[in-house]
């Protein structure tokens, strides 16, 4: 089943995972996450488009298992989070942004 709405993939992949896993750790979760991060870093860097796309979906796939576990709606932390950001001051520079403290 595919789907492009996000609480219906989170629902497939706690699914999922609750089938390969019984006893999740959040921590370890993250360092996982960590991980995938660095890989999809080596992917942009110097990998084609579709294991670029992997990479990402690994990352995607592990935030929204994070979130899961924390009971986290992704959703509306997603539309606060950018609520935030909107009111805030951004550096621009090297490629990317990040916030003026």
């Amino acid at each position: 089943m595919r789907t492009s709405d996000i609480r219906e993939m989170q629902a497939i992949q706690a699914e999922w995972i609750r089938g390969v896993i019984e006893n999740r750790v959040v921590g370890k979760t993250v360092v996982k996450l960590v991980g995938e991060a660095a890989e999809l870093l080596e992917a942009v860097s110097y990998l084609d488009q579709p294991a670029r796309a992997k990479e990402l979906a690994d990352v995607l796939i592990l935030v929204l298992d994070i979130a899961e576990l924390e009971q986290i709606d992704i959703v509306a932390a997603f539309h606060d989070k950018m609520d935030e950001n909107r009111g805030r001051d951004w550096a621009v520079g090297d490629g990317c942004i990040s916030h003026k403290e």
